[in-house]
């Protein structure tokens, strides 16, 4: 798996049941494999204002990916780096789901939201900056 591969994440449950996020690889693999892997989440409005807590460093359209329906952002608080060992074997148990990739724009917009993003955990902001 490369720089704009998706998957959808093992389902998440909650009190509107069962939920999968598309996860997006932002990075190139460094030496051990791992890539910086971000979340989609849909976004959302009351009074034309956002909900507190969503990040606005990297706001996608409803057209952007065949999986996107609606306005939604990069939730960068709940990136990870990933192996893509992890990610294969992921993968081939059907514990996550492989769907079609960004293409490289939206890549590049998700990489600049993630510089400017006070919500990257420093950690991973320093494993972002090491391997584009």
């Amino acid at each position: 798996m490369a720089k704009g591969q998706t998957f959808l994440n093992a389902p998440d449950d909650t009190s509107r049941g069962s939920i999968r996020h598309l996860h997006v690889i932002i990075t190139n693999p460094d030496s051990e494999k791992d890539v910086l892997v971000v979340p989609v989440s849909s976004y959302h409005e009351k009074d034309g204002k956002p909900l507190f807590g969503q990040d606005e460093s990297c706001i996608l359209t409803a057209d952007c990916h065949p999986f996107i329906k609606v306005k939604s952002y990069i939730s960068y608080r709940h990136s990870k780096a990933m192996n893509l060992i992890e990610i294969f074997n992921g993968l081939q148990k059907g514990k996550l789901i492989r769907k079609e990739e960004f293409e490289p724009r939206f890549i590049q917009d998700m990489q600049r939201g993630a510089e400017e993003s006070p919500f990257l955990p420093e950690k991973l902001r320093r494993f972002f900056r090491h391997f584009l």
